[in-house]
C-alpha cells in the first residue's frame, strides 16, 4: 500500500534496483557447478616385470646397488659413473645450455604473469593530481560583446579506489588457474633439463665407444699393414704369388676405410656434445677415454611405476590439467553477475591555499551490479573452449604416462637383451681371436692357406668392433632406464591439487595413496620451494 500512495502502478526505482539485484542473487546461487567427471588411469606396476635390473657386464668395476629415487646416487646418478669429464660437461650445459634457458626464463614470465593475475584479486588504488584552466571562466556565453574572456583555475587532489566483488569466485579461480601454469613451468623446465642430461649422456658414451672402436681400427690396420710387409718379403723370396699379395694389399685399404667413417662420427658426436653443452661445435675439447672410464651400478633396485608417474613431464600436465580446471571455473562463473565498487575521495578548490581545507573535501562512491543479457553466444562458447582445452590435456596425460612406461619397459627390455647378445658376442669374439692366433701358427707352418688366414683376420677385426658397439646399447639401456625413471633431477616434492585426473596403480594404492592428505589450494610438502631460487652447488663424487 506504501508503494502505490508514492507511486501508483510504478516502483520506486531504489526499490526496483534492489529487487532486480535480489533476483540477480538468487540466479547467481543457484547456478550451481555441476561436478567435473572423475577419469582414472589405470598404470601397470612395472615392478611386476622387473624389480631391480643387475649389471652383469664383464668390463668395469661396479659401484653398489642403488634404489630409486628417493636418494642422492639416483638424482644425480652421473656423479657416480666415475667420469670428471662427464661431470663437467653436465655442469656446463645446465648452466649454458639454451634451451634451458630459454625454458628458465618462461619459469620467470609464468612468475610475473601468477603475480599479475592474483594481484586482479585485490582493489586498484590510484592517486590523482590535476590543473585546470578554463576560460571563459562562466561558460560559453558568458562573456558579453565587446568584453574580454576571463579565465579560472581548478586545482584537484584525490584517490581512486576501484574493486570487484568476487561474488563467486571467478578471480580466485583465475589467479588460482595462473598459479598452475607457474607450476607447469617449472615442470616444464625440469622435463627439459632431464631430456638434456639423458641425451648428453648418451652422446657421450658413444663418443667413448668411437674412441673406442678408432684405436681397434688402429691397431687391425697396423696388424695388416705387418702382413703387407712379411707378404712383399716372401713375394721378394718366391715364397708368396703376386694374387696373396695384391690380396692383403686390397685387405689392409679396405680396412683403412673404416677408420675414416669411425673419425667423422666421433667429430660429429662431438658436435653434438658442444651444442648441448651450449658452446659453438669446435671449441670443445674432449679427452680420448674409453667406455671403460666409467663405472655403472651393480644394481638397481626398487623399480616402479610410481617413479614414471613423478616424471616432471607428467607432472607438468598434471598442472596444466588443474589449471583447465579452473579456467572452466572462470568460464562458468564469467556468466554470472558481476559487482564492481568505486569510490574517489579528495580536495578540490580553485586556489592552492585552500587545498586539503575541511570545506574543499570532496567523495563519491558507486556500486554497479551488472548482468549479461545478450553476447552472441561469447561466454556459452568459451565454456566449451576450456572444456576441450580440459579432454585435450587428459588425453595428453594419458598419452605420457604410457610414453614414460613404454620408455621404462624398452628401457629394461634393452638391457635384458642387449645383456644377452653382449655376453654372446663376447664369446665370439674370444673365439675369434683364439682363432686368429691359432691359425697364424697354423700358415706359418703351412697347415692352412693365406685366405683362410686372412678370413680370420677379418672375423676377429669385425666382431671386436661389434663387441664395442653392444657395450655401448648395453649402457645406454642404463641411461634410458634412469630417464625414464625420472632419475637425474632433483625431485620437489609432492604436489596436490584438485584435479579428477588421476592415475592408479594398484600395487601402490594399498600402501601409499592412503596416506595422500587433501590439500584446498596448491602447496609443496615438506616446505620445498617450486622453484629454486639459487641453483644447488653440485659436488664431485669422491
Amino acid at each position: 500500500r506504501l508503494l502505490k500512495k508514492e507511486m501508483p502502478g510504478v516502483l520506486h526505482v531504489k526499490q526496483l534496483i534492489c529487487l532486480a539485484g535480489f533476483l540477480v542473487f538468487l540466479v547467481g546461487c543457484s547456478s550451481k557447478l555441476e561436478p567435473m567427471d572423475e577419469d582414472v588411469v589405470t598404470v601397470p606396476e612395472i615392478g611386476e616385470q622387473a624389480s631391480a635390473v643387475d649389471n652383469n657386464a664383464p668390463e668395469a668395476e661396479k659401484s653398489s646397488p642403488v634404489s630409486v629415487p628417493d636418494n642422492k646416487y639416483f638424482g644425480l646418478w652421473w656423479r657416480y659413473l666415475g667420469s670428471a669429464e662427464l661431470e663437467m660437461l653436465i655442469d656446463r650445459m645446465i648452466v649454458n645450455n639454451q634451451q634451458l634457458q630459454i625454458s628458465a626464463q618462461r619459469v620467470v614470465q609464468a612468475k610475473a604473469r601468477s603475480i599479475q593475475d592474483y594481484a586482479q584479486t585485490l582493489p586498484e588504488v590510484t592517486t590523482t593530481a590535476g590543473y585546470t584552466l578554463e576560460a571563459p571562466e562562466g561558460g560559453l556565453g558568458s562573456v558579453p560583446k565587446g568584453s574580454s574572456p576571463s579565465s579560472g583555475e581548478e586545482f584537484e587532489v584525490g584517490l581512486n579506489a576501484r574493486y570487484t566483488v568476487d561474488i563467486w569466485g571467478e578471480r580466485a579461480s583465475f589467479a588460482q588457474a595462473s598459479q598452475y601454469r607457474l607450476q607447469q613451468s617449472i615442470y616444464e623446465y625440469d622435463a627439459r633439463l632431464l631430456q638434456s642430461i639423458t641425451d648428453l649422456s648418451k652422446a657421450y658414451l658413444e663418443y667413448l665407444s668411437l674412441n673406442d672402436r678408432i684405436r681397434s681400427a688402429k691397431e687391425s690396420d697396423a696388424a695388416l699393414s705387418s702382413m703387407l710387409e712379411a707378404m712383399a718379403e716372401l713375394y721378394e723370396q718366391g715364397d708368396a704369388t703376386v694374387v696373396e699379395m695384391q690380396i692383403q694389399r686390397s685387405s689392409v685399404y679396405n680396412s683403412r676405410v673404416v677408420l675414416p667413417t669411425l673419425q667423422l662420427g666421433k667429430e660429429q658426436a662431438a658436435n653434438r656434445i658442444a651444442r648441448l653443452v651450449g658452446v659453438a661445435p669446435g671449441e670443445l675439447k674432449l679427452s680420448d677415454l674409453g667406455l671403460d672410464s666409467l663405472t655403472f651400478p651393480a644394481q638397481i633396485q626398487g623399480i616402479s611405476s610410481a617413479y614414471i608417474l613423478r616424471r616432471p613431464d607428467i607432472q607438468a600436465v598434471e598442472a596444466a590439467m588443474l589449471a583447465a580446471d579452473a579456467d572452466i571455473d572462470v568460464a562458468r562463473k564469467a556468466v554470472l553477475p558481476s559487482l564492481e565498487l568505486a569510490s574517489e575521495v579528495g580536495f578540490g578548490s580553485t586556489k592552492v591555499s585552500d587545498l586539503f581545507q575541511p570545506h574543499t573535501l570532496m567523495w563519491n562512491f558507486i556500486a554497479n551490479l551488472t548482468a549479461t543479457v545478450f553476447d552472441g553466444g561469447r561466454r556459452e562458447q568459451q565454456i566449451k573452449f576450456a572444456q576441450a582445452v580440459r579432454a585435450e590435456l587428459v588425453e595428453t596425460y594419458v598419452f605420457n604416462v604410457y610414453s614414460g612406461l613404454q620408455q621404462a619397459r624398452d628401457a629394461l627390455n634393452g638391457i635384458e637383451f642387449t645383456e644377452r647378445r653382449l655376453g654372446m658376442q663376447k664369446t665370439s669374439t674370444e673365439a675369434a681371436k683364439q682363432a686368429l692366433d691359432l691359425g697364424l701358427e697354423s700358415y706359418r707352418a703351412g697347415g692352412i692357406d693365406f685366405l683362410t688366414f686372412l678370413d680370420s683376420t677379418h672375423s676377429y677385426q669385425r666382431r671386436r668392433d661389434e663387441l664395442f658397439t653392444f657395450y655401448l646399447e648395453y649402457y645406454q639401456s642404463f641411461i634410458d632406464l634412469y630417464g625414464a625413471l625420472g632419475g637425474g633431477i632433483p625431485y620437489r616434492g609432492a604436489y596436490y591439487g584438485k584435479s579428477d585426473v588421476k592415475a592408479s596403480i594398484a600395487a601402490l594404492e594399498a600402501r601409499e595413496q592412503e596416506d595422500v592428505e587433501e590439500y584446498s589450494g596448491p602447496s609443496w610438502v615438506e616446505g620445498e620451494e617450486g622453484w629454486l631460487v639459487e641453483p644447488e652447488s653440485y659436488q664431485s663424487a669422491e
